[in-house]
């Protein structure tokens, strides 16, 4: 504190719009690296006494950055803005640009301190700048690109530890079904942590009443059997569902995506049923349940006894509803498994499912030529009996290929 703001020893000015602040270089280029290349480079301003930052920023943010480096420690209640932790989000932003890395340290720590009390204590003044500024600022779809993802992780980390509290405030809920509050990674994992919040019976823990604003629409499979979903998601993950909402005027150009999970059935039947998509009777509803639970949570694996004719089924299911990256996956499993399995009964099965008399619904999948290929790789030790394993036109393909084969033996 001794030289902060003094002229002894004063080498350097540091001006903000018209005003200015004696500084020392040693301290500055020791806590910044912004202003370390600039004394040390190569430009006119490493030998200028005077260090001219523009307009842009806050005189009181930059002189308290700097205070920091001489003392340590900020004065945040005196900082310029509407609340503290807003003040708190803006010196970091400040901290960031001119990256002072133990600044950015400490004002991380003192801001997730005060909104952990804030949330303990039922300060609703501050909650409300939280989510209404902070949360849209650094963690949503048009946040400030930082280079240090410091607060931005505290910020998500503190919605998800006060996940509970936050479902029951209405502004908070309005920015989220919106899009507004979050992008789509921060969305994706602030529903996946609620995704792990749901009790033994599939419950949620949280107000039902609020969380069924969220959910809609309900495909619905012709028989009655419904699985719940967001239309946000459906769109951002498949160009078939987008298409359809788009053309019905129900979907946001928003790209947040949303969690998805199975209501309880007495809750959802009266609030969504003005917003099913009819999928009619043609798939199966494990399938669609599935490739909806897939569109949430892409590493999630749902368990089939026949996993390679399952992959296929959802590979033809996934193509179908446009899901390019879901449908890849499941390809790739599929051709996975067939390796795995060249030993088993369900080898030969899998072969003459995708490339059997009746496979010509897997026709523009690729899967048909990856499980051909698999097959001849080892076509004169599989032993393979007689049947209808191929279709006429692999058949033929496949006695071609073992001649010439067996010719090269």
């Amino acid at each position: 504190m001794k030289f902060y703001c003094s002229d002894k020893y004063s080498d350097v000015t540091v001006k903000v719009s018209n005003l200015s602040l004696p500084a020392h270089r040693i301290i500055l280029a020791q806590h910044s690296v912004y202003f370390k290349r600039a004394f040390l480079g190569r430009f006119p301003v490493a030998s200028s006494t005077v260090i001219d930052l523009g307009e842009d920023d806050h005189f009181d943010m930059v002189r308290a950055m700097i205070r920091f480096m001489y003392t340590g420690n900020v004065p945040y209640t005196v900082l310029p803005g509407e609340s503290v932790v807003e003040a708190m989000a803006d010196l970091f932003v400040l901290a960031d640009k001119y990256d002072v890395e133990g600044l950015r340290v400490s004002v991380c720590n003192h801001f997730t301190c005060a909104i952990d009390s804030a949330f303990s204590e039922g300060k609703n003044i501050v909650q409300h700048r939280f989510i209404t500024s902070i949360v849209p600022r650094i963690c949503g779809l048009n946040a400030l690109q930082l280079a240090d993802k410091r607060l931005r992780q505290s910020i998500m980390k503190l919605c998800k530890v006060h996940w509970s509290t936050l479902l029951l405030d209405a502004d908070f809920c309005a920015l989220f079904v919106t899009g507004q509050l979050f992008d789509t990674d921060n969305g994706s994992g602030f529903l996946q942590h609620l995704s792990l919040e749901v009790d033994e019976n599939g419950q949620h823990v949280s107000n039902t009443k609020i969380c069924l604003d969220t959910w809609r629409p309900i495909p619905d499979f012709g028989d009655g059997q419904m699985v719940a979903a967001h239309r946000i998601l459906l769109s951002t993950h498949s160009a078939y569902f987008d298409d359809m909402l788009k053309r019905y005027s129900v979907v946001s150009n928003t790209r947040l995506a949303f969690f998805l999970s199975t209501l309880i059935d007495d809750l959802r039947l009266t609030r969504l049923q003005n917003d099913c998509i009819d999928l009619g009777r043609e798939d199966d509803p494990i399938l669609i349940e599935t490739m909806l639970h897939e569109t949430f949570d892409p590493e999630y694996v749902a368990k089939a006894h026949d996993l390679a004719a399952f992959s296929a089924a959802m590979c033809l299911l996934t193509k179908k509803y446009d899901l390019r990256d879901a449908s890849y996956r499941h390809r790739h499993r599929f051709v996975e498994t067939m390796n795995k399995e060249k030993e088993e009964p369900s080898y030969p099965q899998a072969i003459a499912l995708v490339c059997g008399p009746d496979s010509s619904k897997f026709a523009d999948t690729m899967l048909p030529e990856k499980a051909f290929e698999s097959c001849l790789k080892d076509a004169k030790t599989l032993m393979l009996k007689e049947g209808t394993l191929f279709s006429a036109e692999y058949a033929g393909w496949f006695a071609a290929e073992l001649a010439t084969l067996i010719k090269e033996d």
